[in-house]
């Protein structure tokens, strides 16, 4: 009769980031559940908030491209907040945890709060 079909799985955690994402706003857009919130607020916690055992960098743009895909692929304002908030309690704890004095860091926090005040209204 033949050999059988072979059949794939899909291994989530092989698939680059960029397409993880897209599958997170695909669920999103028709309601397949989850947290779509969550691989994003993963970036945003990765690169504000970096493990300095492993000698990982901080990077702002990292993080705030995190927020921007969110905001062009789903477009939902109020998820938009949502990580800006994190995005600011992320970069706050790890100058609090790690006693940072980059006031590039600093500065792209203070932008961040002011961003969300003037998207409110």
């Amino acid at each position: 009769m033949g050999q059988p079909m072979p059949t794939f799985q899909l291994k989530a955690h092989r698939l680059p980031t960029k397409i993880r994402l897209l599958f997170s706003c695909i669920h999103s857009r028709f309601g397949l559940g989850g947290d779509v919130l969550e691989p994003y607020k993963k970036i945003i916690d990765r690169w504000l908030w970096p493990d300095v055992l492993r000698n990982q960098d901080t990077s702002v743009s990292q993080a705030k491209q995190a927020i921007s895909d969110y905001k062009k692929a789903v477009g939902d304002l109020e998820g938009v907040a949502e990580l800006m908030v994190f995005y600011c309690e992320q970069a706050a704890g790890f100058c609090d945890a790690i006693c940072s004095d980059d006031e590039g860091y600093f500065d792209a926090l203070v932008r961040m709060v002011d961003s969300g005040r003037r998207d409110d209204g």
